[in-house]
């Protein structure tokens, strides 16, 4: 997912005077301290900033950190190489390259004095299209790819050479994830998509064997496990990671792509709280305006989609309230994410039939797909089957509608992440696009064509399992109800957040209840809990069918269940309302 690099903690440099750092006034940025060759304290303290800035995504205050370091001292080597590395491509925006960024490299070079200074510095200007290049657009795909394996080819070099620095072994980490193929999870199916994926874990690995408080180390092994078989060996690590930065947003927020990988959702909930909170301190003591603002949507979706899951209606619908505020929400977005989907969820998932009626219509096709299914579902519930039916075709019509044929430029981030320039990030960024940047490539719409047509086709096969359920067609209802498991399990990996969270297998498991099919109503919600871990959804209905079969089992089932439901505020009868 995304990252920032700091470089080195462990510099043995003759002649490196390393004057204490300085708190920044005002934020509880950590102890982060990176000894630099400078005489200057101010340098000093302005570069172990922008390195904790870097780490926690926020590149613009990075900069600028970089930027006054070098005011300081016009001699930083790494003050400018910071400057530069800050300014170009990460794991959310793969094709990145600021203004400025190639001559703050090659100045870089031309400052450095010491070893590791020189080979960081030469390494990240094969990183950067040429200064003339440098317009605010990116380079070409295929150059650019180019660009980053040739960066990620020169770090492995720079690694072998300085194995014991954890932050050029960070720099490696990101440098292999980076150059990854576009557009592909990093994770599919428990494998890894290319060797570098495992390669980079190794190097995280490493730097946190030695240092298990490294906030850099930390925020990549996050997002380099999120979705893979080796979630479970960051918890440790997330677990400390808000403390050591507690006024660095991004970096309180992350634990909780762990967290709710291993179904801990009010814990997930509690550290998204003070992410929020974290990000207001920030901003309320910077000028407007910059690309960190995009990254404090992030913290309020998830805080959004834990409370969903974790039974909070209430809460689901105040911060539904508070995203459809942001006018981010209403700009076109290449998965259709409009400001109604969060209410048009929450209608569906909770039996909010009144308030699905009272949707507003939408344009864009995620929006379309939960509205209509909350409005044909609030049908089922008020026994009006053939209005129901007609949401059905609405469903399909709206995929149908949708048009992937025309590269469209991407405008906003979709607000659960996963369509990303790089696997597992959390959105594009929305400049380009403003200014009429460049069209989405072919791979990324193949893969928001995949999910709208797999989250389509879920919703409308789920509506009409409704619909035959209703009828007390129970044959039917289950046979619908495989459909749209089969659909879901087409669905592209989506990365943190998915887009469509009204898991099938719920509602199969519910009417194979009612079928008195017990035993398949248990495998369904075992197989769901393996996508979903611990959600209560089907911890209630994986204890209720272990009732009817008379399982010992059951009395622990319902203990977790009882764990992840303590915060609830609506008791439950079956899967789905």
């Amino acid at each position: 997912m995304r990252f920032a690099f700091a470089i080195v903690a462990s510099l043995t440099v003759a002649a490196c005077h390393s004057p204490t750092p300085v708190t920044p006034p005002g934020l509880r940025l950590g102890t982060l301290h990176r000894p630099i060759r400078t005489t200057s304290p101010e340098a000093q303290a302005r570069f172990d900033r922008g390195l904790v800035a870097m780490y926690g995504f926020n590149y613009d205050e990075a900069r600028y950190q970089f930027h006054t370091a070098l005011r300081a001292d016009e001699s930083c080597a790494m003050c400018a190489w910071g400057y530069a590395m800050s300014g170009s491509t990460n794991i959310n925006d793969v094709d990145k390259q600021w203004p400025g960024t190639r001559v703050a490299a090659e100045r870089a070079v031309k400052l450095s004095t010491t070893d590791v200074e020189r080979a960081l510095a030469e390494a990240l200007v094969k990183r950067l299209a040429p200064a003339s290049a440098e317009m605010g657009m990116p380079a070409p795909q295929p150059e650019r790819d180019k660009l980053s394996v040739a960066y990620a080819d020169a770090m492995r070099s720079v690694a072998a050479r300085f194995p014991a620095d954890d932050d050029v072994q960070i720099a490696l980490a990101e440098a292999l994830l980076i150059a990854t193929p576009r557009f592909v999870p990093w994770w599919e199916d428990g494998q890894p998509a290319s060797p570098s994926v495992e390669e980079a874990r190794g190097a995280i690995e490493g730097v946190l064997a030695r240092s298990p408080q490294s906030i850099g180390a930390i925020h990549y092994y996050i997002h380099i496990t999120d979705q893979s078989p080796h979630v479970a060996k960051a918890a440790p690590y997330a677990d400390k990671l808000g403390a050591l930065a507690p006024d660095a947003g991004h970096l309180v927020h992350m634990p909780s792509h762990t967290y709710l990988s291993l179904g801990r959702y009010a814990e997930a909930e509690d550290v998204n709280i003070a992410a929020i909170a974290a990000d207001k301190r920030y901003l309320d003591r910077t000028p407007p305006g910059s690309q960190y603002e995009m990254f404090t949507m992030h913290p309020k979706d998830y805080l959004w989609y834990v409370v969903f899951w974790a039974g909070k209606r209430t809460d689901a619908v105040a911060q539904a309230a508070e995203l459809a505020k942001d006018p981010m929400r209403a700009m076109p977005n290449p998965l259709g994410f409009g400001p109604s989907l969060f209410m048009a969820l929450i209608s569906a998932r909770y039996g909010m039939w009144d308030e699905a009626l009272k949707l507003p219509e939408s344009d864009g096709a995620i929006t379309n797909i939960s509205t209509r299914f909350a409005r044909g579902l609030a049908f089922v519930g008020k026994r009006r089957l053939f209005d129901a039916a007609a949401e059905v075709d609405a469903i399909r019509k709206a995929v149908a509608a949708a048009n992937f044929s025309t590269p469209a430029p991407t405008a906003s981030p979709p607000p659960h992440g996963g369509t990303h320039g790089a696997p597992g990030g959390h959105g594009p960024p929305p400049d380009a696009a403003a200014a009429g940047g460049p069209p989405m490539p072919p791979a990324m719409l193949e893969r928001i064509r995949e999910t709208i047509v797999a989250d389509g086709e879920s919703a409308a096969a789920q509506l009409e399992a409704a619909i035959a359920f209703a009828k007390n067609d129970k044959e039917k209802a289950i046979e619908r109800c495989q459909a749209a498991v089969e659909a879901e399990d087409d669905l592209p990996n989506e990365g943190e957040l998915t887009s469509f969270p009204l898991p099938a297998r719920q509602r199969l498991g519910a009417y194979l209840l009612a079928a008195g099919r017990a035993k398949d109503a248990e495998k369904a919600y075992r197989e769901d809990l393996v996508k979903f871990p611990e959600n209560g959804w089907s911890l209630f209905g994986l204890a209720t069918a272990l009732d009817a079969q008379k399982s010992p089992e059951a009395a622990a089932v319902w203990a977790r269940f009882k764990k992840t439901w303590a915060r609830a505020d609506v008791k439950l009868t079956s899967s789905v309302f």
